[in-house]
């Protein structure tokens, strides 16, 4: 754009440190993006818009994944994270993060009923002094009904302290059915509560000889933040 250049990059690998065990991932991507939804929008700098800025995010996340014979798979993962822009009055500052993830997953030897148990912490720092932190607890499963039906059911705990005088915390729980009448084939379909509200799922995939088919519709959590880290 006139006299100026801009860098893209995207990279990202694994290191296993220790046989099936202990692993070591790192990334970090650097581009530009529009500031603000209310301004001009484009997907490229050939357009002058003036709603452009580059932003820079890196991670470093050691962890660790053990089989617990054929009964259960354990996995602690640690994150920590930087976010970064060049803009001069940004709409969200610079910060740094620390994310903590313990799961527990079924191994093979459970067929009939299918488990998970995760537990998410992240601790947000920004240049200008603000913290939030967050906390999510989740268990799943899922229960044969027959060879092609199986019941969903899911119970947690999130709780959101974004620094403004009220804390947001909630149970959540929700219950569905997923259809998998072939191996091409999948339908699921959930319903419940989370944070006072209701709250929705929805999936369905279809694989032919020539095409894929995918339509998700899901509701959740999110921020600005962890939409450059995707």
């Amino acid at each position: 754009r006139e006299d100026k250049v801009f860098h893209r990059g995207n990279a990202v690998g694994t290191l296993e440190l220790a046989d099936q065990l202990l692993f070591l991932e790192a990334g970090a991507k650097v581009d530009q993006y529009d500031i603000s939804l209310q301004g001009p929008l484009t997907t490229s700098n050939v357009n002058i818009t003036g709603n452009r800025a580059t932003a820079a995010s890196a991670y470093l996340s050691p962890y660790l994944l053990r089989d617990i014979g054929s009964a259960a798979r354990a996995e602690a993962r640690f994150t920590y994270s930087a976010w970064e822009s060049d803009e001069d009055q940004p709409a969200l500052p610079d910060n740094t993060a620390r994310r903590v993830l313990l799961r527990l997953t079924n191994g093979p030897a459970y067929r009939l009923l299918t488990w998970d148990v995760a537990y998410t912490g992240e601790s947000i720092k920004y240049e200008t002094h603000q913290e939030t932190t967050s906390e999510v607890l989740t268990a799943s499963a899922r229960r044969s009904i027959t060879s092609t039906v199986g019941l969903l059911l899911q119970a947690g705990y999130e709780r959101y302290d974004t620094g403004l005088p009220e804390t947001i915390e909630d149970p959540r729980y929700s219950a569905g059915f997923d259809w998998t009448p072939t191996p091409r084939t999948r339908l699921a379909a959930t319903a419940g509560q989370r944070l006072g509200d209701e709250t929705y799922g929805f999936e369905f995939r279809h694989r032919t000889r020539l095409t894929t088919w995918n339509v998700t519709y899901a509701e959740d959590v999110t921020t600005s933040r962890e939409e450059f880290f995707v």
